[in-house]
């Protein structure tokens, strides 16, 4: 008898069904993964470019005033 002939004895579509429903969960499943994934990927991009923006801000601002002070020999005297 062919195995084919056996599963449907024994009830094969059943079988089959099962194994769909199992396929498919976890189908979704994994599809939720790589959206997670993702998400966790743009927030990190995101957080990436921000850090980097206001360090990059920041470090103009502290080279242009060193660059003042050095050139300039100024000493500020915040005790008056």
């Amino acid at each position: 008898m062919p195995s084919h002939e056996i599963l449907k004895a024994k009830g094969g579509k059943e079988e089959q069904s099962t194994l769909r429903r199992e396929t498919e969960t976890d189908m979704r499943r994994m599809n939720k993964n790589w959206i997670e994934l993702e998400k966790k990927a743009k927030d990190r991009v995101g957080r990436r470019m921000l850090v980097s923006g206001l360090l990059g801000v920041t470090g103009i601002m502290l080279i242009n005033l060193l660059t003042v002070v050095v050139s300039n020999s100024i000493i500020i005297d915040f005790t008056t």
